[in-house]
C-alpha cells in the first residue's frame, strides 16, 4: 500500500471524518448490493487487513466504530443467521474476548472478589 493511502486513512481519523468514510462505504455497498465487511472496507480503501489491524491500535474509537456500522449493517441484513455468526466471530471479534478487549481500547475490568468469603 502507498505511504500517501496510509497518511489519508489517519488524518481522516485524526480529523474525526473517519465515519464519512464508513458512510462512503455503506452507501457503494447498498448501491452494489452487496453486503458491507471488514474485508470490503479494505479492499474499497485499498488497505490490507493489517493496516486496519494498526489503526486500530492508533485510533481504537474509529475502528471500534466501523465494526460496530458492520455489526449493524450484518445484523439487520438477509443474510442467514448461519452465515453471519461465523462472519461476527471471526471479524468483529464476537466470541473472542480477547479481540473484544482490544477493540475496546485495551480497557479491561477485573473483579477480585471471592463470593465464597461473602460474610466473613
Amino acid at each position: 500500500m502507498s505511504e500517501s493511502k496510509k497518511m489519508y486513512l489517519r488524518k481522516k481519523c485524526q480529523s474525526g471524518q473517519f465515519s464519512a468514510l464508513i458512510e462512503k462505504y455503506v452507501e457503494d455497498c447498498q448501491k452494489k448490493n452487496v453486503f458491507p465487511n471488514v474485508a470490503g472496507f479494505c479492499r474499497f480503501f485499498k488497505i490490507g487487513i493489517n493496516e486496519l489491524e494498526s489503526l486500530r491500535e492508533d485510533f481504537p474509537g474509529e475502528i471500534d466504530l466501523l465494526c460496530t456500522c458492520l455489526e449493524d449493517e450484518a445484523l439487520n441484513s438477509d443474510i442467514a443467521a448461519a452465515l453471519i455468526t461465523p462472519y461476527l466471530k471471526r471479524r468483529l471479534g464476537y466470541g473472542d474476548e480477547k479481540k473484544t478487549e482490544k477493540g475496546a481500547g485495551g480497557i479491561s475490568v477485573v473483579f477480585k472478589h471471592d463470593i465464597l468469603k461473602d460474610g466473613e
